[in-house]
């Protein structure tokens, strides 16, 4: 199968690359806006995916079986002041690519988030309308739609996720949280903000799932457990040894984030569960593959 990864600079791009770069069966064409550091056995192609005629160009010369987007502005802060630079990027990219891959026939797999809703309760499952309370949220959201507007049988998964970077990547909260307890920092993690982020190599193989199954339309791909981020840091600290000590309990203030943000964002895992007859890892699980892979 020939996988194009999009982003694959990016946390989940980098590590979609290596993943899939150990199991056989793969042909990995890797793609983004900025040089790319060269990786053994893949093609890499420099470009913006909101120009269409370098898209359908690289579609039409690479003609990859399935196309895996990881492209996405994250950061809250930055979706908040310029709303036209995150709707590019999270809603006109997939709805570039969308528009490449369908007459095509080409699988596509885009990368969504689990702040679409308004977190006043958890487990939101892909039935529950979404209702986002800021700009990151909102522009994701558009860009699902755009995705299953334009190609209703692509697959749009709703992840958050944690791990090691493989690339030059700001630092995750997973390993913020270990660098802070390894260097005996104190760190305070509120006990009232929820999320169920899934170990980032356990999502890349959920991902391989969807490869073999040809499922459309939203799909939940999380850790079957929900958890605070203070019971995330104390998990992480006993599983990886690093003591809990410098891990104070905080509540959220009306002034702790810059952003509105939500206090649940966890979802359900349910339909994975029941497409693919197995429970996704939860949080202990999770943290005991990131500490085995740790790289000093």
């Amino acid at each position: 199968m020939k996988l194009l990864i999009t982003g694959c600079n990016g946390f989940l791009g980098g590590n979609l690359v290596h993943y899939f770069s150990s199991r056989s069966g793969y042909e990995l064409v890797g793609t983004s806006r900025r040089e790319i550091a060269p990786y053994a056995d893949m093609v890499t192609v420099t470009g913006d995916l909101l120009d269409r005629a370098f898209v359908s160009s690289l579609i039409a010369e690479h003609k990859p079986d399935t196309v895996i987007n990881c492209v996405g502005l994250a950061n809250i802060e930055v979706c908040e002041a310029d709303p036209q630079l995150a709707v590019d990027i999270n809603a006109h990219t997939v709805g570039v690519l969308s528009a490449a891959c369908q007459p095509a026939g080409i699988r596509l797999v885009h990368i969504s988030t689990d702040h679409l809703f308004q977190g006043d309760r958890g487990f939101y499952s892909e039935e529950d309308s979404p209702s986002p309370v800021n700009e990151y949220g909102r522009t994701k959201l558009v860009g699902e739609r755009m995705c299953l507007d334009k190609y209703p049988e692509a697959l749009v998964v709703r992840t958050n996720f944690y791990g090691w970077s493989y690339n030059e990547h700001s630092m995750t909260f997973g390993e913020w949280v270990y660098k802070s307890l390894k260097e005996q920092k104190a760190i305070f993690l509120f006990t009232d903000y929820y999320f169920s982020a899934i170990e980032v190599t356990a999502l890349c193989a959920a991902l391989e799932n969807t490869l073999q199954d040809p499922i459309a339309g939203i799909l939940n791909i999380v850790s079957s457990e929900r958890f605070s981020k203070y019971d995330f840091g104390v998990a992480l600290g006993k599983v990886c040894s690093l003591g809990i000590g410098q891990v104070t309990p905080s509540v959220i203030q009306s002034d702790s984030f810059k952003v509105q943000r939500q206090l649940d964002l966890s979802l359900s895992t349910k339909k994975y569960e029941s497409l693919f007859g197995h429970q996704l890892p939860g949080l202990l699980a999770g943290l005991e593959t990131f500490s085995r892979r740790h790289r000093g």
